[in-house]
């Protein structure tokens, strides 16, 4: 019998499409039908070998890393690209100009959100308003109350936040975000709460501030032990803390002779914030000589004691930690079930995220789906025989109809001639004017995609981020065209069953 192989050409770029349509759904305010809202908290979850399927969520990943926002219309462009390269390949086109195609109409449309970019500060002046941060977070999300809740919540985080306004800032690293099942309720602590299992033992003698310089941090689980006894007494170890749990024997003990002690699995963050070594055994604490003492002590106290939160079969409490070079504050989030509440831990994270972009990068773009109406317009113009290059124009409108049918007020039908005419208006204001673009969005008069209408340009406002908005357009370029040239190869498969 004999052996060969084939090459199958979209098989890659199939895949992508598949498994990118999941966020069809979840794009915009109004999203439906869906258990979470976010797509990486979907992709994180998906148990998969697949090479593709790696592929999109590790460049979600990477987004949601460098901008923490964006991610689910960057997987929506993805699958729209894919669509449209899918249908171009079924009509037997030749494929060979396609990188170069897609290039071209990047190049445009990042020109074009260069052009369309709103500087903050004439903007906010124009506003007049005396709290900046308030008016420009309302102006950052859509008019869904969830959203709005959200942030709310992420003004007083940032305003709670002397480190929200240094360019170093990084949310998960300064923010600490708590989930429980509980009623709904959101509160924030301008200090560093601490996660304690409160199931088995009690920490009430924590009702009363404690403090110590002398911490010792164990990575693992900490039993009662003539070797531990005596390292910590040689060390004079004022605080005890394990990332597992503390045997009965050994809470007893140092509640008895006043050490602090407690497990916690916030332990590698406590170890960066006071910059302390773990130990990973307590062979390795007891062989050190010299334990390095803090400037000034870090006080410890139960927050909350009367309040119990429930996770995972566990009693959770929270001690708050206080040292002058903690520079943190908390969120707590309690949702009647632990998804609710992850799921507004996410909102909340997304919401910082686009308030710290325009608040440092100080521009932003109309939202609403306007930016991309306007690079499929300025594509078409510029090339207007390219049919690669109007494949991402192609793309780019049609994310914008989803956009318009998830709001849940349009058929297709409606949705349809309401982006049509959008777009005719955009071709219009571009051929009566060379400097359209940079003004037709500017000052107060945003106008998000679903308030255009055919009487004109109505009130609105609502931003999106700018560097976040350019990078998705590069990554859903790149991701496509690296999918759509890959080959994959069947080798040792049977050539009498091989076709052309």
């Amino acid at each position: 019998m004999a052996m060969g192989y084939r090459s199958e050409k979209t098989s890659q770029l199939q895949g992508l499409h598949a498994m990118s349509m999941l966020a069809q759904t979840l794009l915009g305010p109004n999203r439906y039908g869906r258990q979470t809202g976010h797509i990486d908290i979907i992709l994180t979850s998906i148990s998969s070998e697949n090479a593709t399927l790696a592929l999109l969520a590790k460049a979600v990943e990477n987004h949601k890393q460098l901008y923490g926002t964006g991610c689910t219309l960057l997987v929506n462009l993805v699958q729209r690209l894919a669509e449209c390269i899918l249908d171009l390949k079924a009509q037997n086109a030749n494929m060979t100009g396609l990188t170069v195609g897609l290039n071209k109409a990047l190049t445009i449309a990042l020109n074009t959100c260069q052009r369309m970019q709103i500087n903050v500060n004439e903007w906010l002046e124009e506003m007049g308003t005396c709290d900046e941060m308030v008016i420009l977070g309302r102006a950052l999300i859509s008019s869904c109350s969830e959203q709005q809740s959200a942030m709310i919540t992420a003004v007083e985080v940032a305003k709670a936040l002397t480190t929200f306004y240094n360019l170093t800032y990084h949310i998960p690293g300064f923010v600490r975000m708590h989930s429980f099942v509980g009623p709904k309720k959101t509160w924030i602590e301008r200090n560093l709460l601490i996660e304690i299992d409160t199931s088995t033992k009690s920490y009430d003698h924590f009702c009363h501030p404690k403090q110590s310089s002398m911490i010792a941090l164990i990575d693992g689980s900490a039993s009662f032990s003539t070797e531990l006894i005596q390292a910590l007494r040689h060390l004079e170890v004022g605080c005890l803390i394990s990332s597992q749990e503390i045997n009965s024997q050994l809470h007893d003990w140092c509640q008895e002779i006043d050490i602090i002690c407690f497990a916690t699995p916030q332990l590698h963050l406590i170890a960066s914030i006071f910059q302390l070594p773990i130990f990973s055994t307590i062979k390795a604490l007891a062989k050190t000589t010299v334990l390095r003492s803090l400037n000034e002590p870090v006080v410890f106290q139960l927050y909350t004691s009367s309040t119990i939160h429930h996770k995972d079969d566990e009693k959770i409490s929270f001690l708050r930690l206080t040292h002058g070079s903690i520079k943190h504050c908390s969120v707590v989030v309690q949702r009647p079930s632990l998804s609710l509440a992850q799921e507004t831990v996410r909102s909340i994270e997304i919401c910082l995220a686009r308030l710290h972009q325009a608040w440092h990068s100080r521009v932003v773009l109309p939202g609403g789906g306007a930016v991309f109406s306007a690079c499929a317009v300025a594509i078409r113009h510029e090339l207007p025989t390219d049919i690669f290059a109007g494949i991402f124009a192609d793309a780019l409108e049609l994310v914008n109809l989803q956009l318009l049918l998830n709001q849940g007020s349009y058929d297709y039908l409606s949705a349809k001639c309401h982006l049509n005419n959008i777009m005719k208006n955009f071709e219009n204001g571009m051929n009566t004017s060379d400097q359209y673009l940079e003004t037709v969005f500017y000052g107060q008069t945003l106008t998000p995609l679903w308030t255009v209408s055919e009487q004109g340009l109505q009130k609105g406002r609502r931003f999106d981020c700018y560097k976040s908005t350019k990078d998705i357009l590069r990554t859903s370029v790149r991701l496509v065209t690296m999918m759509a040239m890959i080959n994959r190869s069947i080798i040792n498969c049977n050539t009498a069953n091989m076709t052309n």
